[in-house]
């Protein structure tokens, strides 16, 4: 009887990838998200291919599978491993408290889909009579 080691789950690859390029602190977006955030890689939802290379312009590393449509002319790419593409700047940008951030993003993301130029801050959205009275002073 031989015991064989078990294969690690294809989504954990990336994550290693990730931390091995020291960008397990940065904003990550996937179009398999639940995954990897389920493995331990806090990762953001909904990477919508119009406004993908936007997202990689302002910061975000992408986690993106080559099986899913639309994504691949993202630049530039980090690494290529064959199922997947991890996508960005090693200057990214770090990342938030995740349930605030989440919060913001959806709701940002949401309107840019939709064509609006408003974009919300935390103090828009969290404290806005507050904020405003500070503003003022």
């Amino acid at each position: 009887f031989v015991l064989q080691h078990a294969q690690a789950p294809f989504y954990e690859k990336p994550i290693e990838k990730i931390k091995s390029l020291g960008l397990e602190n940065c904003e990550v977006e996937s179009n398999l998200w639940p995954l990897l955030d389920y493995a331990g890689l806090p990762t953001e939802p909904n990477v919508h291919p119009d406004i993908a290379q936007k997202e990689i312009e302002n910061g975000k590393i992408m986690v993106l599978y080559k099986n899913v449509e639309g994504f691949a002319n993202v630049t530039p790419v980090i690494y290529d491993g064959g199922s997947y593409i991890i996508a960005g700047y090693k200057n990214c940008t770090k990342m938030k408290t995740p349930i605030v951030y989440i919060y913001l993003n959806q709701l940002n993301y949401n309107n840019e889909l939709k064509g609006k130029n408003k974009t919300y801050s935390y103090c828009d959205v969290f404290f806005p009579k507050i904020c405003y009275l500070i503003n003022k002073i």
